[in-house]
């Protein structure tokens, strides 16, 4: 049996088709999961920003009042009152220093700028998937830009990447079989 001509084109342009459609549909993933893995890093930096507030206030607090100091006397000795201020002022440095080194807000900014930079591919390949025609190297120009954004991005946990992987397995493998 042989393919007469005619149909080849069809066939590439339906092959072509499933292809970006199962794009539009691994992009919506990744997407979703670079937003979740910034709205984590958002969270727990507002945390840690809290602590912080929470400690120097009371480090603050503590030193200047004459009350507390008169209080902190009276329960503890003067051994007990610079253990307090040792103890919250450890607090305060640790979590500081904890902020510094693991950077929530530059993490939350590379996942949100990963999603946002998938998005618009994901955009420009609904676009795509309307036109009548699709060329292969407009099929290649998405594949490298694709290439691009994820050697860029940050990595995700592996556990949320399985979990969103699950998710979308189903429409991802159903576009690859047709």
């Amino acid at each position: 049996m042989s393919i007469n001509a005619s149909s080849a084109p069809n066939h590439d342009q339906s092959r072509l088709r499933n292809l970006v459609n199962v794009w539009i549909v691994v992009l919506r993933r990744n997407v979703d999961a670079h937003y979740h893995e910034a709205s984590k890093y958002a969270e727990t930096g507002r945390k840690f920003t809290a602590f912080n507030s929470a400690f120097a206030i009371i480090l603050a607090l503590s030193s200047v009042s004459f009350e507390f100091r008169t209080l902190l006397n009276h329960y503890f000795t003067n051994v007990g009152a610079s253990v307090f201020f040792l103890v919250i002022g450890a607090a305060l440095l640790t979590t500081t220093t904890y902020q510094y080194f693991v950077r929530h807000s530059e993490r939350q900014y590379e996942h949100k700028e990963a999603a946002i930079l998938f998005s618009n591919l994901r955009r420009q390949l609904i676009f795509l998937s309307t036109v009548e025609q699709i060329s292969s190297t407009e099929i290649s120009g998405v594949r490298e830009k694709y290439n691009l954004i994820v050697s860029a991005s940050p990595l995700i946990r592996r556990k949320l990447w399985n979990s969103y992987s699950e998710k979308y397995e189903d429409e991802i493998s159903s576009g690859l079989s047709s």
